[in-house]
Order: C-alpha cells, then sequence, then structure tokens
C-alpha cells in the first residue's frame, strides 16, 4: 500500500547500501526473488554496491571534470581575447630572451605573423642598438627579481615608436623562470611633450629677449609669474616681485587710483589696453609704465587672473610734457609773438602780440 499505483507488488525485498570508503552514499534495492532472499544474497549485494558506488563516484569526478573542462576552455577564451583585442603589446620570454609568447597587438606591432615569434629573440626581431637595450632591461628584472618600467624607443616598419614597457619576472608550476611584459604606444604623448618643450623653449627665448615685461597675476593681482625684464625696468629680481601687487610698486596714491581701475576690469573679466600708471624704481627714481593685459580661464572656465605686458613709456611721457610746455611758450611769453603766414596774414598773436596789432590798427 505504500508503492506508488501501477508498480508491481513486492514479495520480498533485500536492500544493499552503496559504500564508498566507509561512507554510505546511496541505497541499492532488489526484489522479489522465488524462494526469497539468502545471507548468501545479501553479501553479494553489497559486493555490487560497493562497485555500484565506484562507478556513481567516477560519473560524478566525469561530470565534475567535463564542467571543469568547459570552465577553462571559457576563462582561457576569456583571456585569450582580453589579450589580443587590447592596444597592450603583451609578451613571454626564458631566461635566455626567447619569445615564447606574443599576443596579436605585439605581432601587428612586429610587423610579423601569427606564432613567427617563436624562439626568437630582440636580436632577431630590432635593430642591434634596440635589442641591446631590450635585453639589458630584461636582465635588470632578473638579478633584481623584481618588476621595473622602462621607456624604449623602437624603430619599427612605420617609423619610431615610443613605448613604455612594464617587465616582471615569474615562475612556472616546475619552477622555470620567465619574463612577461606590457607595453603601450606613448608615442603621441611623446611628441606632445617634445613639442610643449620646443613651445615652452621659445616662449622663454620670447620673454627674455623682448623690450616688455611679461608677467601673470592671481584673481587678487598678485604676482605669480615675471619675466627677467622686470630688473630693466624697475631694478627688481623677478623673484622679489613674486607675491607682490602691481600696487605694491607704486606711491600710496598713485596705487590707490589704479587699484581702483584695476578692481573694476578684474570684475568685468574683460581684457584692458594702455593702462598707464607710475611706478617707484628700486632706486626710488619714477617709471611711467603702460600696462595691458588678458584675462586667464582655465580648463572649466574659471576666471584664473590675468596674463599681460608693462611697456616703459617714462621717456614719451617726458616728451609730451615738454612739448605741451614748448606748446604753452607763445601764451606765456610777455613778448609779442605772431605768426605770419606766407601772404603776410597774421594767423595767431599772444597777448602782448594782440597788443602790438592793436597799436598798428591791424
Amino acid at each position: 500500500r505504500h508503492m506508488p499505483a501501477g508498480h508491481a507488488a513486492l514479495g520480498n525485498v533485500l536492500f544493499a547500501p552503496l559504500m564508498l570508503e566507509g561512507v554510505p552514499c546511496g541505497l541499492m534495492g532488489l526484489a522479489n526473488k522465488p524462494g526469497g532472499f539468502t545471507k548468501r544474497d545479501a553479501r553479494v549485494a553489497m559486493g555490487f554496491g560497493e562497485l555500484a558506488a565506484v562507478a556513481l563516484k567516477n560519473s560524478r569526478m566525469l561530470e565534475a571534470l567535463a564542467s571543469s573542462e568547459k570552465s577553462l576552455r571559457e576563462s582561457q577564451e576569456l583571456f585569450k581575447s582580453f589579450m589580443n583585442t587590447g592596444p597592450v603589446v603583451a609578451f613571454m620570454k626564458d631566461e635566455e630572451g626567447r619569445y615564447v609568447y606574443v599576443n596579436t597587438p605585439g605581432e601587428r606591432f612586429l610587423g610579423i605573423g601569427r606564432g613567427e615569434w617563436g624562439g626568437k629573440t630582440d636580436c632577431d626581431l630590432f635593430p642591434e642598438e634596440v635589442a641591446k637595450q631590450m635585453r639589458e632591461h630584461d636582465l635588470v628584472v632578473l638579478s633584481s627579481d623584481e618588476g621595473a618600467e622602462f621607456p624604449e624607443t623602437v624603430r619599427v616598419s612605420g617609423g619610431v615608436q615610443h613605448m613604455l614597457t612594464f617587465k616582471f619576472p615569474f615562475r612556472d608550476a616546475g619552477g622555470r623562470r620567465f619574463l612577461a611584459g606590457m607595453s603601450i604606444d606613448v608615442s603621441d604623448r611623446v611628441r606632445a611633450e617634445e613639442a610643449l618643450r620646443d613651445s615652452e623653449e621659445k616662449f622663454r627665448s620670447l620673454v627674455e629677449t623682448t623690450s616688455d615685461w611679461m608677467w601673470e597675476v592671481d584673481t587678487n593681482g598678485v604676482y605669480t609669474y615675471t619675466s627677467p625684464r622686470v630688473k630693466d625696468l624697475l631694478g627688481y629680481e623677478p623673484v622679489e616681485i613674486l607675491g607682490k601687487t602691481p600696487f605694491d610698486l607704486m606711491p600710496p596714491e598713485e596705487g590707490r587710483r589704479v587699484g581702483k581701475i584695476f578692481a573694476e576690469i578684474t570684475a568685468s573679466h574683460k581684457p584692458f589696453d594702455g593702462l598707464e600708471n607710475t611706478n617707484v624704481h628700486k632706486d626710488a627714481h619714477l617709471v611711467v609704465l603702460e600696462t595691458s593685459g588678458r584675462p586667464i580661464f582655465g580648463p572649466d572656465g574659471l576666471f584664473m587672473g590675468y596674463r599681460g605686458i608693462d611697456r616703459d613709456i617714462t621717456e614719451r611721457k617726458h616728451a609730451e610734457a615738454e612739448i605741451a610746455r614748448l606748446a604753452k611758450f607763445p601764451s606765456e611769453n610777455p613778448n609779442p609773438v605772431l605768426r605770419v603766414s606766407r601772404d603776410g596774414a597774421v594767423v595767431y598773436a599772444n597777448t602782448a602780440g594782440a597788443s602790438l596789432l592793436e597799436k598798428w590798427g591791424t
């Protein structure tokens, strides 16, 4: 009555445990033997139970092995895809420098077909000087047994390439030593840095040879950069100017006047030109400068200060003052001063000259 519907009726039953190394892992059942089961049948069933347990274990092991092999294949494919689709050149060498692995980007970099690197050294793939440099780097890593980073310049079919390479030692399961490395092409960065250095050198040369004083101030008007020309204009070394404001170099009243103007300019973040201001030279004489500036903005658009130039216009201002003084000479002269055109007409007369003309009846 305990069996499922349709199940054969059980006249007699013999159960034997499936034992594996003394531990039960299942149960085997026999039923309906004519005449019933004997002790001998029980011993035979126990023997079959042990064999069945071993078979069950082997079956489970095969399933686990198949699953592990599948996982391993998937892991290997994932690793292979990872190594071959990125921009990084990856490689492995034995202690003698023979390549035992190069990924697809590495093969493209070397300009060789799949697997053509097998057993070759850097001497087989690169010019002698480059190969020598690479081998020296390899030996540094192998001798120190520590990873290290090296800049390497390589001449390949596409021209000169600048690589940044990280190399490190490792051992396989058998204890054999290998060297692995990963390289990334930094040619664009190197060229950009070289262009920046050239630009900075040209700018420095321009700054040092121009007759104008070039400077930068922050949002508070404090000098953060000054060209060497300041010494010629005001007698100060550049280091003496840094940390000061332009108004610190002016007479007090002039500093307040120009400071007010500069505050309005700074608030607007607009460029300005031709701002005349009087400064005190280190030896105490006055110097008139003409200042022009442009606002500086950071990458985020944030206002950072001003960059500009100062030009010494002291002599020009003296000349203008002299011209103005001379222009007043006729009007201030107590003696008659007349200006007569070519046809004899008087076109100018100062006060004394006008009185003389009245006497002449002209």
